[in-house]
């Protein structure tokens, strides 16, 4: 319509005229370890540690307090006197450019796994990395490699009935084993397998 818009902002900005950034607050750079292009999913948060990523459904649904919403495809009801090609007066000298929001064809369509992945659908609107051995991350661009001893798997075990989560700490024979999905291991540690 002639009221609303979105801007589609460039790589790591964000806000209804692209002029915020969770660059300092969300660990690492954009996406943050998370994903950035699920199907029926309007705003993508991240949190303060590591892969702490969650994805709504809902406009109003912004999340857990005080994290920061990395990409949105909620559109902005612009004010009356306010052109959809025109950022407000106090907005930054980036122009933005408007894109219509189209939805991919399958759940792998817009999931890059990288060199060291491939995407696996879980359902119809939902997919997941699955990463190449040693390698981890919401999108297989991660390694323990320099934080556990060694080399994978870190002297643990790597196919334990029921465990979907293999975490290693960064001494000797430090070996977490999770059976649930939200399970991460101790604070800090590296997750060098996951099956889920």
């Amino acid at each position: 319509s002639e009221t609303e818009a979105i801007c589609d902002c460039e790589v790591g900005w964000n806000g209804a005229f692209c002029d915020g950034s969770c660059d300092g607050f969300c660990v690492g750079s954009y996406p943050y370890n998370c994903a950035e292009n699920l199907s029926g999913r309007v705003n993508y948060i991240c949190g303060p540690s590591v892969n702490q990523c969650y994805y709504s459904t809902a406009v109003e649904d912004t999340g857990p307090a005080g994290w920061c919403t990395f990409k949105s495809t909620v559109p902005a009801t612009l004010p009356p006197n306010l052109s959809p090609t025109e950022p407000p007066a106090a907005s930054p000298v980036i122009q933005p450019t408007l894109s219509p929001v189209t939805q991919p064809t399958g759940p792998c369509e817009s999931i890059d796994c990288g060199d060291h992945g491939v995407c696996k659908a879980i359902s119809e609107t939902e997919a997941i990395c699955d990463c190449e051995v040693g390698w981890n991350g919401a999108f297989c661009d991660g390694s323990c490699d320099g934080f556990c001893v060694g080399s994978y798997p870190y002297n643990c075990a790597e196919n334990l009935s029921g465990r979907v989560n293999y975490i290693c700490g960064p001494s000797v024979n430090q070996c977490y084993y999770s059976t649930a999905v939200e399970d991460t291991g101790p604070a800090g540690w590296c997750t060098f397998k996951s099956t889920v």
